[in-house]
């Protein structure tokens, strides 16, 4: 048989490529194995606590009641205090988006709890305040 007569240079390039292709075929790629490590890590370390504990946990730290953290008062210690929570939820509840969380305090808008961590960022997340009270032990 009479090997084809090649004018153009990319053509015989083509041919060669063609022949290597035939004589060395790429191996296929490995099959994906299914690896235990990856399955551990996509579970949370730590059981997830509901809004509603740690709403109340840092309501009976500041001093005031669930409700009230809840609810539509806005004086500057309860201010403080709804902050703190939303903050609280915002570090343990990362799956909760600012709109569910909006919604467990009182239906909210989420850009109240948006303006909230901002104002966290620019003077710190506020603390219970550790004073005792005048005339108490």
């Amino acid at each position: 048989m009479l090997a084809p007569v090649y004018s153009a240079p990319l053509q015989l390039a083509v041919a060669r490529a063609r022949y290597v292709a035939k004589m060395y075929p790429l191996p296929a790629p490995p099959k994906p194995r299914k690896r235990d490590y990856i399955l551990v890590a996509t579970q949370p370390l730590f059981p997830k606590a509901p809004v509603s504990e740690i709403i109340e946990d840092v309501a009976k730290a500041f001093g005031f009641t669930p409700a009230e953290i809840i609810g539509p008062l806005r004086f500057k210690a309860l201010l403080r205090a709804r902050f703190a929570a939303y903050h609280a939820v915002v570090q343990s509840r990362p799956d909760l988006s600012l709109t569910q969380i909006a919604r467990r305090f009182g239906d909210r808008d989420h850009t109240a709890v948006t303006s909230a961590l901002a104002k966290m960022d620019r003077e710190g997340v506020p603390q219970p305040s550790t004073r005792l009270p005048a005339g108490g032990v």
